[in-house]
């Protein structure tokens, strides 16, 4: 092998590796980019500019440490709706936080009445959740019946409204409701 064959060699086991710790370490290149975004470290152009960098941050983290996750949508939330999705979900999941219904329901309830599509679909499907759980325990009381047509009414409302906002999967759950297919499939 000749000098020039060296070389050439060396050169593309050198992109190879270079290449190989890029993509081994972009995760923890663009942590430490919307680190620096959300903490204020870089100039951003307006506050919600930050909060969209804190928001990718607490995305990143959401899988590998949920407790940072949740400190970052917490931090957000109420004023980024999209932040309040997510700390809605992880509350009621007991995901990175203690579980909490009733917590995360409201914080779902916010974002919701922020015109957050996610949040009113989630809801939609709370309470489908909780409509098909009453259906199974009927009993025929005129209690359970108003408390079926109250749940039915907030499904159709909520799924409306994420299909109203422009959620595809939103729409999709109003029509099943609406036509009347069967809610326990």
């Amino acid at each position: 092998m000749n000098k020039k064959t060296k070389i050439y060699l060396t050169l593309i086991v050198s992109i190879i590796v270079i290449s190989f710790l890029i993509i081994e370490n972009k995760e923890y290149i663009q942590k430490k980019y919307y680190t620096m975004k959300c903490d204020g470290s870089f100039a951003y152009k307006s506050k919600k500019d930050k909060e969209e960098n804190c928001y990718k941050l607490a995305n990143l983290y959401y899988q590998e440490n949920p407790f940072k996750a949740f400190d970052l949508y917490d931090r957000l939330c109420p004023s980024f709706s999209d932040a309040c999705n997510k700390l809605g979900v992880m509350y009621i999941k007991g995901y990175g936080v203690k579980q909490n219904s009733l917590v995360g329901i409201f914080i779902l309830q916010l974002a919701c009445d922020n015109n957050n599509a996610m949040a009113c679909n989630n809801l939609g499907k709370i309470s489908l959740y909780k409509l098909k759980n009453l259906l199974l325990k009927h009993t025929d009381s005129s209690s359970d019946s108003s408390k079926i047509e109250k749940l039915k009414a907030s499904i159709l409302k909520d799924f409306k409204k994420a299909c109203n906002l422009k959620l595809q999967e939103g729409c999709d759950n109003y029509r099943k409701i609406k036509i009347g297919n069967n809610i326990l499939e």
